[in-house]
């Protein structure tokens, strides 16, 4: 049998409390020429109609706003 629910939510809170690492980030060179790569895509140039995003994010909005927390 796994853990209660009581337990994983003491070990999320144990997490939780846990230090984070913290300080610069060191983007690779591979990873910064991707980004790179995605911005000069066409759908990414000004002036391009980019209303699709809202409309996305809108739908994601509306579907998390349904979720519930299981039981």
């Amino acid at each position: 049998m796994g853990p209660t629910k009581a337990e994983v939510l003491e070990m999320l809170d144990a997490y939780a409390r846990l230090p984070k690492p913290s300080g610069p980030v060191t983007l690779s060179p591979g990873y910064l020429r991707a980004v790179e790569r995605w911005e000069a895509l066409p759908e990414n140039a000004a002036g391009v109609d980019k209303s699709w995003v809202v409309r996305c994010q809108r739908a994601f909005e509306a579907h998390f706003a349904k979720a519930r927390v299981g039981t």
